[in-house]
């Protein structure tokens, strides 16, 4: 999904940039059309609003799944794709903050200063002391033009520039734009630790194809509200067949996404499903070299490494405390709404 929404976000020879809040709108238009299509079809138990007594939540978690992507798809116009990814990465270590004070969801005070070595981490990765110095020796990543010798690295990244429209080498990006680009991930961060603790709360007393709609129907207001009265750039179509391929690419696979999480969350109850996200990092990596020959620098290595570390290690950290009556409810539900197994009516 982050690499598509790049690929969009990105000039190149053949059309202009699609600004972040379209991507959204389109994306979440076609998501809530056809997911509303299928709730119908399995005849999900209250599939249009979800059951009485966790609607406020619902809109809640859709509401901070929507701070959450537009957060995210705003970061990747000036961030490396890995870069966008690992502060992102906070999310869960927020989002367990929040389900302890709100839901009394337990942790272990080894969580918060794992949170606290990611915060560093963030740090590292965003480098704000550039806003402070004229100079630009010590680049927060490196990038290539596809130029120069040539190796099996550079061949693929020219390659699958070429095939699929990319412009080789990621566009320099000012001071202002970087620690924007941050502060528009930080703010995602809050949106996603939102989400998922609203989501916890919601536990199994949904299905997760309501949770996920929601969250598509209400991302798809806000943004449509932006798109059409606030935004300077407006409404337009995709340009070419490729802008329609890469937003299908994007809505299914945010939905596939969304629904696994939320499926994942109800099923373990603590943050440990959340943090398997943090295998995204491999991927970004890989996705930055092969699309657009972009190597981190040391600082982002170094603070990409550190909320890396600290998320495993909270993922490893073993569970002897015995669940409480919220984390009970959470995962066992309160015999109302959805029963998980019973996905279909007869």
């Amino acid at each position: 999904m982050g690499l598509v929404t790049r690929l969009l976000e990105l000039d190149n020879e053949h059309r202009k940039r699609m600004q972040p809040i379209l991507i959204l709108f389109l994306r979440m238009t076609l998501t809530s059309f056809f997911g509303s299509i299928y709730l119908r079809y399995l005849n999900v138990p209250h599939y249009a609003l979800g059951a009485k007594g966790i609607r406020l939540a619902l809109v809640l978690r859709g509401i901070g799944g929507f701070m959450g992507v537009y957060g995210l798809y705003r970061s990747l116009q000036y961030l490396p794709l890995a870069e966008a990814t690992v502060i992102n990465f906070l999310a869960p270590l927020l989002g367990t903050w929040l389900s302890y004070w709100f839901i009394r969801v337990s942790f272990d005070i080894r969580e918060v200063l794992a949170g606290l070595l990611s915060f560093i981490g963030v740090i590292l990765i965003a480098q704000p002391s550039s806003l402070f110095s004229p100079s630009h020796d010590s680049a927060p990543f490196v990038t290539s033009n596809c130029t120069g010798k040539i190796n099996v690295l550079r061949t693929l990244a020219n390659g699958t520039c070429l095939l699929l429209g990319a412009q080789p080498g990621f566009p320099e990006a000012t001071s202002a734009q970087r620690v924007s680009a941050v502060l528009f991930a930080l703010a995602g961060v809050v949106g996603g630790a939102v989400a998922y603790c609203s989501t916890l709360w919601i536990g199994k007393r949904a299905h997760p194809l309501i949770i996920s709609n929601y969250f598509a129907v209400i991302s798809a207001a806000i943004s449509g509200v932006f798109v059409f009265f606030v935004s300077e750039a407006g409404f337009r179509f995709p340009a070419d067949p490729r802008e329609y391929i890469y937003l299908v690419a994007v809505s299914a696979s945010g939905y596939i996404m969304q629904f696994l999480f939320v499926k994942g969350l109800q099923y373990e109850a603590s943050n440990r499903s959340a943090n398997m996200v943090y295998t995204q990092l491999l991927f970004a990596l890989t996705f930055d070299k092969m699309f657009w020959d972009v190597s981190p620098g040391a600082p982002s290595i170094t603070g990409g490494m550190l909320v890396l570390v600290s998320a495993l290690y909270v993922a490893m950290l073993p569970k002897n405390v015995k669940p409480t009556e919220d984390e009970e409810r959470v995962q066992l539900g309160d015999g109302e709404g959805f029963e998980l197994q019973a996905s279909t009516s007869s």
